[in-house]
């Protein structure tokens, strides 16, 4: 059977639909124009903490050399740098480095976390209406008092507990009946602050004595400022005769930046840490609602501009993908 002439090359569209809702983890992408890191910007000392190189556009690096400090973390060669700062890590500001090679080009990239005493996590990024849980440090568990909240002025009201996170101070139950963690949920922009007193206690065994404190945490919620949408390597998908229908795979990666508000109206852009992403690829050449076949990109593009008008409270990214037939 002969193909239809759009067959022998086609422009394919890809896009998706970030709902502003979900957890589901986010995929840095890869490449070499500028690097980046990111990873959070305050962690408890012993919390683990997860640091990823971005660049733009994608490509694949020969290597990686990841420093915390100045120390050349041994074995650390990926895009990806896992580390927990030791108990009895300085409290302060400490630096993480990544060094890219791929030729002859060399990037290099610095990123600062603070060291503190808090819950764990000690602040998220994330899109509006995703939901966050912040837990005591293992030690503290069973000693908590009471939780307490404060949103920022723009969150307002726009958020709730979903579990855990009692009892609510003042109140208090005793040592060993109260929630060691919360889940919140965000449904406004803004930033809500929880905090966690305890008692005071001595471990048993060990003899350690911990005096009362508050340990405190942030999470902020942001609206989806942009998404990357980015082809990882060669996109291969082939048309097959026989069962009239497209084979192959299309690896492509969204990062989702969110925009943030501080308390004060300070507004700023960091990669968000989750959003549901619903993908669908579309053939550029084929007929799109009341569009005829083989309208240009150039026409289909408006199309899809116009979902985002339809859907307002959602955000639409779109880009090129090319396809090969073999």
């Amino acid at each position: 059977m002969k193909k239809p002439k759009w067959y022998a090359k086609a422009l394919y569209i890809g896009f998706a639909l970030a709902l502003a809702i979900g957890l589901t983890p986010l995929v840095a992408v890869a490449g070499m124009s500028t690097i980046a890191i990111t990873g959070p910007d305050y962690a408890k000392e012993g919390e683990t903490c997860t640091f990823t190189a971005i660049t733009v556009p994608a490509a694949d690096q020969d290597s990686y050399v990841w420093e915390v400090d100045g120390v050349t973390q041994v074995g650390e060669i990926t895009p990806t740098l896992v580390y927990a700062f030791p108990p009895g890590s300085a409290w302060g500001p400490h630096t993480v480095e990544v060094t890219a090679t791929w030729g002859s080009v060399v990037q290099t990239a610095r990123h600062d976390i603070e060291i503190g005493d808090g819950l764990i996590p000690q602040q998220e990024y994330n899109v509006i209406g995703s939901y966050a849980t912040f837990a005591v440090p293992d030690v503290y568990e069973g000693h908590v008092k009471c939780w307490s909240f404060q949103p920022s002025f723009y969150l307002g009201s726009s958020w709730s507990v979903m579990a855990g996170g009692q009892p609510v101070c003042p109140d208090e139950v005793g040592p060993g009946l109260s929630d060691n963690s919360v889940t919140v949920l965000g449904t406004g922009w803004g930033e809500l602050m929880i905090y966690a007193q305890t008692y005071e206690f001595t471990t048993d065994p060990g003899g350690v004595f911990y005096p009362a404190t508050t340990l405190d945490a942030i999470k902020k919620w942001g609206k989806i400022d942009t998404t990357w949408l980015t082809a990882d390597g060669e996109t291969q998908v082939w048309w097959n005769e026989n069962d009239k229908q497209f084979e192959g795979e299309a690896n492509i990666t969204e990062t989702v930046i969110g925009r943030f508000i501080t308390d004060g109206g300070e507004e700023w852009t960091h990669v968000a840490q989750g959003a549901d992403v619903e993908w669908w690829i579309m053939d550029a050449t084929a007929p799109v609602h009341d569009l005829p076949s083989g309208v240009p990109a150039s026409e289909l593009v408006p199309a899809i501009e116009a979902m985002q008008a339809a859907h307002p409270s959602r955000l639409v990214g779109f880009g090129d993908c090319a396809v090969k037939y073999t």
